[in-house]
């Protein structure tokens, strides 16, 4: 037997918001507000990582995601493990207009679901706070980042955290502003990437009277602070750290930088592992990467997704899902779709056999539309029917 649904009638619920904003005052504002409102805590949109598996790993219901507009999103891990040349990925990807917007829909049975109303946005503001002083324009050109195309913060004038995420304010107030004043389909989405906390000090740090306590107290600060203006400017904080061994802890271990910050006010902290030398696939050398969400707010939690990088070219979405279709493991069945026979790969294809050597999978994902489109389609829909969602549609 159902249970019966206690409800506020919507007049007196108007009444108790209209006192609640009273009693707030003039300077108050009005706080109080219909949680099926748009509301600051909405994601209102994704920026594609560039890889298939993980966009929709990452994305709400059936949606093909990535890094949540209106979020805070950590990267973190060892040195030389892939984070750099995730967060490029993703520059890149915005660059191309690989972001959509999305809206939360209420159901007749009362859930909520992302349904995606602008699938391509042109309008985007690529930032890059690079504070290692390390990021090479010739390598992030081959990653596909164009420096034409986006702002870099010189560290010069930023010394300390405090600098730099006061400017980080300054910009979510003055985008969202201006995207107030616009229709959405003019509106402007901005992607920053910030390389790393890590090696930001903060100004106390850098006069030498800080305690062990001094940075998680500010990254602490100024997240609570950014975060209600992320949504309101449409978007995405992508922070790069590294794992460091905690001091003062019973038993020691290793965490981000930054204390528990990120733990309270990130919707995904991904772990980014190197966990082996991507071999005899391509020409190219490179290394393969596990991505692991230790928080994820916003989607199905309990995932590892590898990577595969090449040295000169950065995340291979060719190689990930070739290396995705060729592990029985990840599948329902345990048959995954590609077949290994004696050296050569079977895959069938609308009702035709395709053999090939797996050397030449990159070239033929890049040049054959039909085959790319039907390839990322079986990931798709291996993860959305795990989730028991209708498989979103490849483009």
């Amino acid at each position: 037997m159902a249970k019966a649904q206690a409800q506020t009638p919507p007049d007196d619920l108007a009444r108790i918001r209209k006192m609640l904003n009273d009693s707030m005052g003039k300077k108050g504002g009005e706080p109080f507000m219909l949680a099926s409102d748009e509301i600051d805590a909405d994601i209102v949109g994704y920026v594609s990582t560039g890889s298939t598996e993980l966009d929709a790993r990452l994305g709400a219901g059936n949606v093909l995601g990535g890094i949540p507009l209106g979020r805070i999103t950590e990267i973190y891990g060892p040195p030389s493990h892939g984070k750099s040349t995730f967060l490029c990925s993703v520059l890149a990807s915005a660059q191309h207009g690989a972001v959509k917007r999305i809206r939360w829909t209420r159901t007749p049975e009362g859930a909520y679901i992302p349904e995606v109303t602008h699938p391509a946005t042109r309008r985007v503001c690529t930032l890059m706070i690079d504070t290692e002083g390390t990021y090479d324009k010739a390598r992030g050109a081959r990653l596909g980042v164009d420096a034409e195309q986006m702002l870099y913060m010189n560290m010069r004038d930023m010394p300390d955290l405090e600098s730099v995420f006061g400017a980080i304010e300054k910009s979510l107030e003055r985008f969202g502003d201006m995207n107030a004043e616009l229709p959405v389909e003019e509106r402007t989405v901005l992607v920053i990437g910030f390389d790393t906390i890590a090696a930001t000090l903060t100004a106390a740090e850098l006069d030498d009277k800080a305690g062990i306590t001094q940075k998680p107290r500010v990254v602490a600060h100024w997240l609570k602070r950014l975060n209600p203006l992320l949504a309101r400017a449409e978007c995405a904080l992508i922070v790069l750290n590294q794992i460091t061994q905690k001091i003062g802890s019973p038993g020691g271990g290793y965490d981000s930088s930054g204390g528990h910050a990120f733990h309270h006010f990130a919707t995904f902290r991904l772990d980014v592992r190197r966990v082996g030398r991507l071999e005899g696939v391509d020409p190219e050398t490179g290394i393969l990467s596990r991505v692991t969400p230790i928080k994820a707010k916003a989607t199905a939690p309990n995932f590892t997704t590898t990577l595969a990088i090449l040295d000169n070219y950065g995340y291979s979405d060719a190689l990930t899902v070739f290396n995705t279709l060729t592990n029985p493991a990840v599948w329902p069945d345990g048959k995954a779709p590609i077949e290994n026979r004696g050296g050569w790969m079977k895959l069938t294809v609308a009702g035709q056999e395709r053999s090939f050597r797996a050397v030449a999978w990159p070239s033929m994902f890049q040049q054959d539309a039909e085959l790319r489109r039907y390839a990322r389609q079986l990931v798709v829909d291996m993860i959305h029917k795990s989730r028991g969602v209708v498989p979103a549609t490849v483009e």
